[in-house]
């Protein structure tokens, strides 16, 4: 199995560049699975702005993470911020797009609320720890 870390820096608040930097990283990779870092879809620092950024999973975002899945044969795990299906709760999740459409979430249990982090003013708590079943083995 061929593993891609992408550390790439997000534009900040712009999803649609920050899916096209995904869909170029995982077509260069080759790799069987491409990680991007903690809140990639958005930028980490979009703090205010994250209300109107956060999106339902699946979503248009994870839709989009699908097809390139797909096309590239790759899974992809991309931190993004999560509205709950009610659109009461907000969440640091990051999700896991496997290239059969198959979409996989973690929320964060623990955000982090000391100096300059203030996840805690935005996002909720998750609850459960999530292993997925892929073709690459559990994850």
């Amino acid at each position: 199995m061929k593993v891609a870390l992408a550390q790439l820096a997000p534009k900040l608040r712009d999803k649609g560049a920050n899916l096209d930097r995904i869909e170029k990283a995982v077509a260069s990779s080759g790799a069987d699975l491409v990680m991007f870092g903690e809140l990639f879809l958005t930028g980490y620092m979009a703090r205010d702005a994250i209300p109107r950024l956060a999106e339902t999973v699946p979503g248009p975002a994870t839709e989009r993470i699908a097809r390139i899945a797909a096309e590239h044969g790759a899974h992809v795990v991309v931190g993004m911020p999560e509205r709950d299906a009610k659109g009461r709760h907000l969440f640091n999740t990051s999700v896991l797009v496997a290239p059969d459409g198959g979409v996989e979430r973690y929320r964060k249990i623990h955000p982090a609320n000391f100096g300059a982090f203030e996840e805690g003013l935005y996002f909720g708590r998750g609850s459960d720890l999530v292993l997925a079943d892929t073709k690459l083995g559990r994850l």
